[in-house]
């Protein structure tokens, strides 16, 4: 594992290979107020090296679920007493993939998984006024995606809403290209100076019009 201080608030810890052999980033930022966990990778033992990050802190952890899809919850029974954030649509979307992804990603799992769902959900947006992050709805990739943005250190993570190789910046999409489409331009109305995603390299915003002229050819 790969743990990069990014910001002041920011570091990122990068599981190499995690899945499909695909690298796996996972956001932890360190608010005024409480730390805030951005997907919570393959298991528990995958979250170790956050653990250990963290256990000097007293601050509360929230933990985010940018979408339904296994890399991104398996670690979620290591929260059942934390907050978990996600979009109203991953409850039923967990459930429904739950036994598909368990049997056809299990090779991956690192430590034990459980099904753990989100115990705080919305629907467009909601915030930590005083931690300056937002949270909002930007479907595309799995249709339950969400994005977090954090106004104090200008970044902004939108889940696997970006394609998982620089080779590769559009992702496969369960909704309309136009819903996408529509995701990207609110993306962009952030000033947003890195944009982190779930598989690629850290970029910047200028990522979404780049994926927007793939779109177009």
């Amino acid at each position: 594992m790969r743990i990069q201080k990014l910001t002041e608030r920011t570091t990122i810890f990068t599981i190499f290979e995690a899945c499909e052999g695909f690298d796996l980033h996972l956001q932890l930022i360190q608010g005024k107020h409480r730390n805030y966990l951005i997907d919570t990778g393959l298991g528990d033992k995958s979250l170790e090296p956050i653990f250990e990050h963290l256990k000097d802190s007293t601050k509360e952890l929230i933990v985010i679920n940018t979408h339904h899809h296994y890399d991104h919850i398996w670690g979620n029974l290591c929260f059942k007493d934390h907050t978990i954030i996600g979009h109203r649509s991953i409850l039923e979307a967990i459930k429904t993939d739950w036994q598909r992804a368990t049997t056809q990603f299990i090779e991956w799992k690192q430590g034990n998984i459980e099904m753990v769902l989100p115990n705080l959900v919305f629907d467009e947006r909601m915030m930590y006024v005083d931690d300056g992050i937002e949270i909002f709805y930007a479907p595309g990739h799995a249709g339950c995606d969400i994005a977090i943005y954090d106004a104090v250190d200008r970044t902004l993570n939108v889940g696997d809403n970006i394609g998982d190789t620089p080779e590769e910046l559009v992702p496969s999409l369960v909704c309309d290209e136009e819903i996408y489409k529509a995701s990207l331009a609110l993306y962009e109305t952030y000033d947003a100076k890195y944009v982190i995603s779930g598989h690629n390299h850290i970029m910047d915003k200028c990522v979404f019009q780049e994926i927007r002229e793939c779109l177009s050819k």
